[in-house]
């Protein structure tokens, strides 16, 4: 447990080293460095979006997961 303090004097333990730590410095890793954009703008989401996508597939084919990901978005589309 880590102790952090919120800026309205708040104390908070939080637990550290969880999957979701593991996750976010995968995400933080594949940002573009450097890239100056706002929070909640539509190229951080897509950035997020897409290591999200790669982290939960890390170790498969990418060709064949992206494959998948269309198949299903037109299925949608098409029936």
């Amino acid at each position: 447990m880590k102790p952090h303090k919120l800026p309205g004097g708040k104390r908070l333990k939080v637990k550290c080293g969880t999957h979701i730590d593991r996750c976010w410095t995968f995400i933080k890793e594949r940002l573009k460095k450097g890239a100056h954009v706002q929070a909640g703008s539509m190229t951080l989401n897509r950035n997020i979006c897409s290591a999200q996508y790669k982290y939960w597939h890390r170790g498969d084919d990418m060709w064949a997961c992206t494959g998948e990901l269309v198949s299903s978005y037109m299925s949608e589309i098409i029936a």
